[in-house]
């Protein structure tokens, strides 16, 4: 790969409040940036400007759609990564099963919600969650959006070939917010891929942002 930056931490509900407080939630036409209305979005309006919630403020930024991420990316004078930059970054040179190693580890990482409301945790609150590249979060915390759309690997089965092409985009990263996923390695595999509309925004999705470094 060409080489690039990568953020260190997801981007958090303060960042992209600045963001929301310049663009505003939607774009033009109506398209959904940030899903205001959503119950667990921690960012509301005071005044004409955003802000996070009080206690929020470093958690990541969720109920962003992938047009929301892609444009913020673009305001800060970044882009979103690749699938291939992010799995680069999460893994290393070496390929790791994680981003610490081939060693599953449950203690690395918050698999388990303790609080209801917010079942993600402020970034970098596992140290050891951290990639060879000094990327953290990549194993859990919350999912995060990248720029493909969701396409076969080659010569890969094609059980999901009704989201192939320009339909879905790739969303990679361990999810925290499901209790049953605690202990099941398999969830936080730097590997993992999965698929989302654009126009999605959920509790667990958030993102973080690359930068060509030429």
């Amino acid at each position: 790969l060409p080489v690039f930056s990568i953020d260190n931490f997801p981007v958090t509900n303060e960042q992209f409040s600045v963001f929301l407080s310049a663009v505003g939630p939607a774009k033009v036409k109506g398209e959904k940036l940030f899903d205001v209305d959503d119950p667990d979005a921690r960012l509301h309006q005071r005044g004409e400007k955003w802000a996070a919630d009080k206690g929020y403020e470093s958690h990541p930024v969720v109920e962003v759609s992938w047009l929301g991420a892609r444009d913020y990316c673009a305001w800060v004078g970044k882009r979103l990564p690749t699938e291939a930059e992010w799995e680069k970054a999460a893994r290393g040179v070496e390929g790791f099963e994680y981003p610490w190693g081939n060693t599953w580890d449950t203690k690395k990482i918050n698999t388990m919600s303790e609080n209801p409301d917010a079942p993600y945790s402020a970034v970098g609150s596992y140290p050891e969650d951290v990639s060879p590249y000094g990327a953290y979060d990549m194993a859990a915390n919350v999912s995060e959006w990248v720029a493909d759309w969701y396409k076969a690997y080659p010569n890969a089965p094609t059980s999901d070939i009704k989201y192939f092409g320009e339909k879905q985009r790739v969303v990679r990263g361990g999810v925290t917010s499901s209790g049953h996923y605690d202990s099941v390695s398999v969830v936080f595999r730097a590997a993992k891929r999965t698929h989302l509309l654009p126009n999605s925004a959920l509790i667990d999705l958030g993102f973080r942002c690359v930068k060509d470094v030429k």
